[in-house]
């Protein structure tokens, strides 16, 4: 609740600092032309009243280009963001083919989805802070993110052990039929899914995962990290080509995982 209240906070203390800066200004021209309290006050009232539409078509200008300002900044962070407690019925957040499903301890298990599943908003996502808490009950967990579609995103497959990279590619098979006359047409016949599995930059964690624990995963750019408990285990700059896409997990066959308290915070 309070990181909810902080921006408006924020956006009240700045334009009461602005307005005060403006007075002091004003008080500091008219102070220059009066030797006491008294003068002052009756001075800066005279100037204030005498020039009232001008000061007030400035103040109101200024004062609606400040706060759409700030108020686009406060819907970005809102609206464009994502949380879910999984209360809700699955297909309103996610596209997940697959035996995927909401648990009575409202917690996302994840399992038997080749394709995995990703959020239905955010396709233009760039710069996040995604948090979870996990649990792997068999093998691993899959966190998807600059997801295109259930075809093209990159994979990070955390395990007991280690953090293997993936990337999903979905590659056009053409081929070429007879058109008009003498001319050739040349058409996707279909596409050729696939993985490439970066094995060369996996990281061993070390870290004890037979119990709940806690996931950040923070994207900017073409960098990502990876915290488990707060400790970074995986890092790699120079290393997402996609620019932007949504986020999500996969598991394949018998490989299954929890996840609760899921958030995504745009930076």
């Amino acid at each position: 609740m309070l990181k909810k209240i902080e921006p408006i906070a924020k956006l009240i203390s700045s334009v009461g600092t602005i307005a005060s800066f403006v007075l002091w200004i004003i008080s500091i021209i008219l102070g220059k032309k009066i030797e006491n309290p008294e003068g002052f006050i009756q001075i800066a009232f005279e100037f204030l009243y005498s020039n009232r539409t001008i000061i007030w078509i400035c103040f109101v200008s200024f004062a609606i280009l400040y706060l759409s300002y700030n108020l686009f900044r406060i819907n970005r962070l809102f609206t464009l963001g994502f949380k879910d407690n999984f209360k809700s019925n699955l297909p309103d957040n996610w596209d997940a083919p697959g035996d995927w499903r909401i648990t009575e301890n409202h917690e996302l298990f994840i399992t038997n989805s080749d394709c995995g599943g990703i959020t239905k908003k955010g396709a233009n996502w760039e710069n996040y802070t995604m948090t979870f808490d996990a649990k792997i009950v068999n093998l691993c967990l899959g966190i998807v993110v600059r997801a295109r579609d259930l075809n093209n995103y990159y994979m990070f497959q955390i395990n007991k052990e280690q953090v293997r990279p993936h990337r999903r590619v979905s590659i056009p098979i053409f081929k070429t039929s007879k058109g008009a006359g003498d001319s050739s047409e040349v058409s996707i016949a279909h596409y050729r899914i696939g993985w490439q599995i970066m094995d060369n930059i996996s990281v061993y964690h070390l870290k004890q995962l037979n119990d709940w624990f806690k996931v950040k995963v923070k994207v900017t750019g073409q960098t990502i990290c990876i915290q488990i408990n707060n400790d970074l285990v995986f890092h790699r700059d120079n290393f997402l080509e996609l620019p932007n896409g949504k986020i999500g997990f996969r598991n394949d066959g018998n490989e299954q995982a929890i996840v609760k308290k899921l958030k995504v915070i745009i930076n």
